[in-house]
């Protein structure tokens, strides 16, 4: 059987950015190379304590990404283990390999682009 799959995650990443805004800019941009039209919300990006503001520095982004997959599976829990095991195959040689996958919700019948 068919589903849709949409796959919510939480993460983050060390960047090297020019300002926080960079950051943030750099995060989505590498997400949407990785998942094309995934959602990616940034949730902070934060300083290493005690570091001084520098043209260029090393920057901490939070963030949660979450996106549609079209899964075939025989049942429910099949079809979200394949959920999650296509959502990290998206991420797996890049640095947001580390993603928190928390929730796979199903819709049964449903294929992207054939509703």
């Amino acid at each position: 059987m068919r589903y849709l799959a949409t796959v919510t995650g939480s993460g983050s990443v060390e960047v090297a950015a020019y300002g926080m805004a960079d950051a943030e800019h750099l995060v989505e941009k590498e997400i949407a190379a990785l998942w094309p039209g995934a959602r990616v919300r940034i949730l902070e990006v934060r300083r290493p304590a005690g570091a001084a503001e520098r043209i260029a520095e090393e920057l901490t982004v939070e963030y949660r990404v979450s996106g549609t997959l079209d899964v075939k599976a025989p049942d429910v829990k099949a079809a979200r283990a394949e959920g999650f095991r296509q959502a990290r195959a998206r991420f797996a040689t890049s640095r947001y390999r580390r993603v928190r996958w928390e929730t796979a919700e199903l819709i049964p019948g449903l294929s992207i682009g054939h509703g």
